[in-house]
């Protein structure tokens, strides 16, 4: 006989030996009263009251030609059901089918822009296709509406909604969208106070180089937008110092005086942006004294008052901080 069936036959021995001692039969024994057992409690259990929830779609068709749904109906409700177990196991079988809704018995003649759904008018319809036992405990939402107009839009730019800040070292030099404006459709009376489609509310922080996001904008009831997501792109600028010679300017002096300042320029160093370092001079700042302050605070040295400085420059210092001076009366005609 050849070798591997011999080895097959000892193994079905084997097997045999172990199925046929006693503590087998009562280990097999036990298992299958408990099978047994706990069949019965399902069965048992099945015949008890439940509660249970299901998710039934809703449809709103019939729409016409020229209708555009700013905001739609919920794509379901959540029903739920009471009855007895076994009943509830067929809804969990066969799901309820959608429950679909005329566009034209909901339509007001496009007064308000809104349709309103009866909830009623929901659960008449589900319960068309319940077993005469089930009954319905409630549906979720219980408000149902949708809004539309008739092609009323208009296209509106986009704006933030949040902050966007940096690490100490930058600054915020621009915030750009794209597209930078969208299509808003709403009733008359909503999209007439429309200036702006804002993001949804965004917070970001301590970025030090350009962020890219796309955000959606802040939904509204009755307002729909195309496109209703943008691409931001917040572009982040790195400061540098530079240093400007400029002038001091006598203000309100009489025509026959004159101010003599030492020194008659002051360094102004400002914090300034890369991208703005080669289209600030010093022509864009401006350094005053007024005749006023001098004299009634009269003493050898004043302090300038930095009366302009340009966009995208800050954090101004002066050098010297302060200045001597001397106010010259001058004949008239010698005035410079």
């Amino acid at each position: 006989m050849p070798r591997h069936n011999l080895r097959t036959i000892k193994f079905w021995r084997r097997l045999r030996s172990v199925f046929s001692s006693e503590r087998v039969m009562d280990i097999l024994v036990f298992f299958g009263a408990l099978v047994v057992a706990t069949g019965f409690w399902v069965l048992q259990r099945l015949n008890d009251t439940f509660e249970m929830e299901v998710r039934v779609p809703l449809s709103l068709t019939g729409v016409p030609r020229g209708v555009t749904l700013t905001t739609p109906l919920p794509s379901s409700v959540r029903v739920t059901l009471r009855d007895r177990g076994t009943q509830l196991m067929n809804y969990m079988r066969h799901r309820i089918k959608p429950v679909t809704l005329e566009f034209s018995l909901y339509d007001d003649g496009g007064a308000t822009g809104r349709g309103y759904v009866p909830i009623a008018d929901v659960q008449h319809a589900i319960n068309m296709q319940m077993l005469t036992s089930t009954q319905i405990q409630r549906i979720t939402p219980d408000t149902l509406e949708f809004f539309y107009n008739r092609g009323l839009h208009r296209r509106l730019p986009v704006r933030l909604s949040g902050t966007v800040e940096t690490t100490e070292r930058n600054y915020l030099h621009s915030i750009t969208f794209s597209p930078d404006s969208v299509i808003v459709y709403a009733p008359a009376l909503v999209l007439d106070t429309m200036m702006h489609a804002y993001t949804e509310e965004t917070h970001i922080s301590n970025i030090e180089e350009d962020y890219v996001d796309n955000l959606r904008l802040r939904p509204m009831r009755g307002v729909r937008y195309e496109p209703n997501v943008v691409q931001m792109t917040a572009h982040v600028d790195y400061y540098t110092e530079k240093t400007f010679s400029v002038p001091i300017v006598g203000v309100n002096f009489p025509a026959d005086k004159v101010l003599r300042a030492f020194p008659a320029q002051v360094d102004v160093t400002v914090r300034v942006g890369a991208m703005n370092y080669n289209k600030v001079s010093s022509d864009d700042f401006v350094l005053t004294v007024s005749y006023e302050d001098l004299i009634n605070h009269p003493g050898d040295r004043f302090r300038p008052e930095i009366k302009s400085i340009p966009q995208g420059t800050s954090a101004p210092r002066l050098s010297p901080p302060e200045c001597e001076y001397l106010i010259e009366q001058v004949e008239s005609g010698e005035v410079e």
